[in-house]
């Protein structure tokens, strides 16, 4: 998810470059960890997350039509 995350932002900064006015707007990106041990005891903060609950509801609801 975080590849589709990232290339959402980068096509939205890109987009906004451009309704701005930049010709042929450049977006550079950079990762950084901030914690790099996982905190799995706050793995249900996922269901916050709009993304993720997006595809589950699309799941389900195909999973339901056949």
């Amino acid at each position: 998810m975080h590849r589709m995350e990232d290339r959402f932002w980068i096509q939205t900064m890109t987009a906004l470059a451009r309704r701005l006015g930049v010709a042929d707007p450049a977006v550079q990106t950079r990762s950084v960890v901030m914690d790099p041990k996982r905190q799995w005891r706050r793995a249900g903060n996922v269901w916050h997350n709009a993304m993720a609950f997006s595809v589950l509801q699309t799941v389900v609801s195909v999973c339901r039509r056949g």
